[in-house]
């Protein structure tokens, strides 16, 4: 399977705030509710070509993580 994120959680523990489907890569926003509200962003990186591919999905990933330092990420990629 290409470009899936499979992802299960109890609705009583997380809230889905955004979703941004980008080039090989999707980024799901949520708040995680046990101990008190907390954002959390989860990251899948999949489907990587050239070098060049590659460089330029991180660098749209970073643009996005540089507006939000405060927030845990988890990132999964597809190498």
């Amino acid at each position: 399977m290409h470009g899936d994120l499979v992802t299960m959680w109890r609705c009583s523990s997380f809230e889905l705030t955004s979703f941004t489907n980008g080039t090989n890569y999707r980024i799901i926003e949520c708040m995680w509710k046990e101990g008190g509200r907390k954002p959390i962003t989860v990251v899948n990186v999949y489907e990587f070509g050239t070098l060049c591919d590659k460089t330029k999905v991180w660098q749209e990933i970073v643009d996005v993580m540089v507006n939000q330092v405060l927030k845990p990420w988890c990132v999964f990629d597809g190498f």
